[in-house]
């Protein structure tokens, strides 16, 4: 409990609320403020709830309940806003590959690592859907999948539904601008709505995994990066098919390996192994996660390339940036490998 006086706010009148080192909290007027005295406690272990709602005393209502501190209220210094955002989507990703919640982890993400320390992390943080139209969906809209109605193959996102995208440039002047390379997450569903700039690389062309996604984000930067802007990069390479990456490969798998996964694990692969149609031995389990692995830290290098590029842009201290994944991965944990089945 700290040093501290439990009181109702100047002007908020009486209030019957008791406190353990004295009688019922009774300022004089409607104008002042009274309080229990909390320092008899100070220094021990302790729980105080607080409850104003609907509290009146002689007909005085208690609109708000404070745990006020003597002196003056400190000053909250606030950086200024940023200018610009850059939100890398990395799709598939599993939260226990990152140190930031899983420290023994061998997965090296070492550009991730740096945001962590200077940054934010979201410690409980839900997905909404375990496949990519879902999860997608909740995070364009802010919606769960039941209000979204997007659980459904046959639904689209609903152009009554305002999307993130939308509101950016419905209340702000950013230059909205994407790069996609999950094949759903496309102008069909919807997910094109409010960008200024949109591209399925699947659909369109363009590059599939992150060093191509990252080129496109760098020349983007390079040349619109002196006005604001709303960058949404959408990655894919842990999802399947799982495509090795080197040196990281050999870093997660250093003994030799002669089976049939030495450097891909194709969709329809994990598909058959996921079915029971295709047996694996130990040895291919972690390979085939040698290679997943592979595929997060080659994400994390070319988002450093493009970190880089705001750098050399000068803005990057004007650029708020946010990480996140749509959905994880399973391997083994519940007897299946993949997503969307479980």
């Amino acid at each position: 409990i700290p040093r501290a006086s439990l009181r109702p706010p100047a002007g908020a009148g009486g209030s019957p609320i008791t406190g353990e080192c004295g009688g019922p909290i009774t300022p004089a007027g409607r104008g002042g403020g009274a309080g229990v005295d909390r320092n008899p406690r100070a220094g021990r272990g302790g729980r105080r709830e607080i409850t104003a709602a609907g509290a009146s005393w002689k007909g005085l209502t208690l609109a708000r309940a404070d745990l006020a501190l003597p002196g003056a209220a400190p000053k909250v210094k606030r950086p200024k806003k940023p200018k610009n955002v850059l939100f890398w989507m990395v799709d598939t990703l599993r939260a226990d590959v990152l140190k930031a919640y899983d420290p023994k982890t061998r997965v090296t993400t070492p550009v991730i690592n740096q945001l962590v320390k200077t940054g934010t992390v979201f410690e409980r943080a839900f997905v909404q859907g375990i496949e990519s139209r879902v999860s997608h969906a909740s995070i364009w809209t802010a919606m769960y999948p039941k209000q979204a109605r997007f659980i459904s193959p046959k639904n689209k996102m609903k152009a009554s539904y305002t999307t993130l995208p939308e509101a950016i440039r419905k209340h702000t002047s950013l230059y909205t601008a994407a790069w996609v390379a999950n094949g759903f997450v496309s102008r069909f569903w919807g997910f094109a709505d409010g960008f200024k700039f949109f591209r399925n690389t699947l659909h369109k062309g363009g590059g599939l995994d992150a060093k191509r996604l990252a080129g496109h984000a760098v020349n983007f930067i390079q040349k619109k990066g002196d006005k604001p802007f709303y960058l949404y990069i959408g990655t894919i390479d842990p999802h399947v098919s799982y495509r090795g990456r080197q040196p990281w490969l050999n870093q997660y798998y250093p003994k030799p390996y002669s089976g049939r996964f030495k450097k891909n694990v194709m969709g329809k692969t994990v598909e058959k192994i996921g079915t029971g149609k295709l047996r694996v031995s130990k040895t291919d389990k972690k390979r085939i996660k040698a290679i997943y692995d592979s595929t997060v830290s080659f994400n994390d290098h070319h988002l450093g390339r493009v970190i880089k590029a705001l750098e050399e842009k000068g803005i990057r201290d004007e650029t708020m940036i946010v990480i996140t994944g749509d959905h994880g991965e399973e391997f083994w944990e519940n007897g299946k490998i993949g997503h969307g089945q479980s």
